[in-house]
């Protein structure tokens, strides 16, 4: 679908389908989910089974006009009890749904109620969150002589590196500024004392001095002590999707500086910079590709309840 539908226009269209659907929020889901489909079932049910974006519907209201994932539990709504429509599939976003933050971060299960699913963490990317899938998609995008000695930096930090984004990721969604780390925290943020890699937050702020960065301090500080107490897993889950890649990118680059700097602080400082000036959209697809090769050896770290439907659709 290139053209856009109103919620009646959508619902005809699927209506009037004799193919299965999925609906996702935005384009980046539909190509992740259908290399998965790919990976798992192969060509022929991949061009079986439609993927639509809610970015293609038109909002009806201004709280779904800022929300593709409104837009997706809207029509959900509209659907559920037509007795018509039963090859319609949705998947949203988790975001920071069922999760309790107090003195550290517990969860309760997520409701995937078919035909509606939600991600396992906050986001498509979150899927692809394993140390290593991260390790491997990142070192490929780099041939300098310090690749291992930043390798096993980055590996021995990588509980610390997840205590770091998911603090900022929430304190970004208190303050209702989901993409200011992004534009704000750079590879040279980062600091390492005794080999531990932190964000000094004070120093950070002190270079900027504005409302917006004291502001981002004072609820950073408060979430240290709960991301400190809280598990690994829970910590991924938690994190953003593009603000987890983005500060993996950087970090990355921060540990090709610390391995460097020793021999040749100049070539360490060339590299971080090469590194952290790699295109988000080209992480974004090793990620991907290392999650899908990782699928195939046996992880199971997709919306697995979501795509078990579709294990018995015959081809359209």
């Amino acid at each position: 679908m290139s053209l856009s539908y109103n919620y009646a226009q959508y619902i005809t269209k699927v209506m009037m389908s004799k193919k299965h659907r999925i609906l996702v929020e935005g384009k980046d889901d539909k190509s992740h989910l259908k290399n998965l489909i790919h990976t798992m079932f192969g060509i022929e049910k991949k061009t079986s089974i439609e993927i639509d974006t809610a970015e293609q519907i038109k909002a009806d209201s201004r709280e779904t006009a800022k929300s593709n994932r409104e837009k997706i539990i809207t029509i959900y709504r509209k659907t559920v009890l037509k007795p018509n429509i039963d090859k319609l599939f949705f998947l949203c976003d988790r975001e920071f749904d069922s999760f309790i933050v107090a003195s550290c971060i517990s969860e309760t299960p997520v409701s995937n109620l078919k035909p509606l699913y939600f991600t396992t963490g906050h986001s498509f990317e979150n899927f692809f969150l394993t140390e290593s899938v991260i390790s491997k998609a990142l070192s490929c995008h780099t041939s300098s002589e310090f690749k291992p000695e930043a390798l096993d930096i980055f590996q021995n930090n990588f509980t610390q590196i997840f205590k770091i984004i998911s603090c900022i990721s929430l304190t970004a969604k208190d303050l209702e500024i989901a993409s200011y780390p992004n534009g704000k925290i750079y590879w040279d943020s980062f600091s390492s004392i005794n080999g531990i890699i932190n964000l000094d937050i004070e120093e950070w702020c002190s270079l900027r001095g504005d409302m917006h960065s004291i502001n981002f301090k004072n609820h950073y500080l408060k979430y240290i002590p709960i991301v400190s107490s809280t598990d690994l897993e829970t910590c991924i889950r938690i994190s953003r999707g593009h603000t987890a890649i983005t500060m993996l990118q950087r970090l990355f680059a921060y540990c090709l500086f610390l391995a460097g700097q020793p021999y040749d602080e100049s070539l360490a400082l060339r590299e971080a910079k090469a590194f952290a000036n790699i295109s988000e959209s080209q992480i974004t697809s090793s990620l991907s590709q290392f999650w899908l090769n990782s699928i195939q050896l046996g992880l199971n770290n997709y919306p697995v309840s979501l795509i078990d439907n579709f294990s018995d659709v015959q081809l359209a």
